[in-house]
């Protein structure tokens, strides 16, 4: 794919929730409170050959929870769209200024003044080619989703957390060195050394900032899920916010880091 163009995951509701998910992997979520529009970026999820872009609308109340139960609502004018979308280097992010790629979409605007159950998912499939070539969390072994898994994955939050409070760039680069190599394919406009510099200005500002504060992980709170065909545990509360989060002082604002892993031989590792 060119480094001119980026394809992007577009949602865009009206007068509901959603969930898009790409290749099973959730990349936006809106919830009816005054966003109707967003955009993410999709490279590093697509696969070669056939990607299946989902819609999932009036998900469950957590992320565990998103596809189960069935809630019967009436009738009201709803809609919710997830696209991919191929946008030239600048372009406006907006269907009209992109190449549409394909579309799931979910309508009951007319045609059907019954109640419906939800969660409904709609699916639809595109095709990519060759793409960027197999993810390593395509290969990766099937997990299980128990206590033992919980513990690993807070082991790795807590080994993230104590290379950021330090300010080892090293640490947190070898951390997270599988996800930058395959971000660093993704994105050939990227380079090693910018991931890098950017990452030791991060740390840089936290220090100069005074103590890292993550905030507290509250085991209760925790709704990991699993993604991807089961390859994969988004590290994820039960109010859909990522569990890692950093409060930034200076701002006074948490900044979320978003984690998906998976298994690599024997050890968890941080593939998104």
């Amino acid at each position: 794919m060119s480094q001119s163009t980026i394809i992007l995951s577009q949602l865009e509701i009206d007068d509901c929730r959603a969930e898009l998910f790409v290749n099973g992997a959730p990349l936006s979520r809106l919830t009816n409170s005054g966003v109707h529009l967003e955009n993410v970026a999709a490279e590093q999820w697509l696969i070669p050959g056939s990607n299946v872009i989902e819609v999932l609308v009036e998900p469950g109340p957590t992320p565990s929870q998103a596809r189960a139960g069935v809630n019967d609502l009436e009738f009201r004018p709803m809609s919710a769209i997830a696209r991919l979308i191929r946008f030239s280097e600048g372009a406006k992010g907006t269907v009209e200024t992109g190449e549409l790629l394909g579309a799931a979409t979910f309508d009951w605007r007319g045609g059907n003044p019954n109640r419906q159950a939800f969660p409904r998912s709609v699916t639809s499939t595109v095709e990519l080619g060759a793409a960027h070539g197999a993810w390593l969390w395509q290969s990766a072994p099937a997990l299980t989703l128990d206590d033992a898994l919980i513990d690993e994955a807070r082991a790795v939050m807590d080994e993230l957390e104590a290379a950021i409070r330090g300010s080892h760039a090293d640490r947190v680069w070898s951390l997270l060195e599988l996800q930058n190599s395959e971000l660093l394919r993704a994105f050939p406009a990227y380079t090693e050394a910018g991931l890098r510099q950017e990452l030791t200005q991060m740390l840089s500002y936290y220090k100069a900032a005074g103590e890292v504060s993550a905030l507290p992980r509250d085991r209760g709170a925790h709704d990991f899920r699993l993604v991807c065909g089961g390859r994969l545990v988004q590290l994820v509360d039960k109010d859909y916010d990522p569990t890692f989060r950093i409060m930034d002082t200076r701002l006074e604002r948490v900044v979320h880091f978003p984690l998906f892993l998976g298994r690599v031989g024997k050890e968890l590792r941080v593939l998104r």
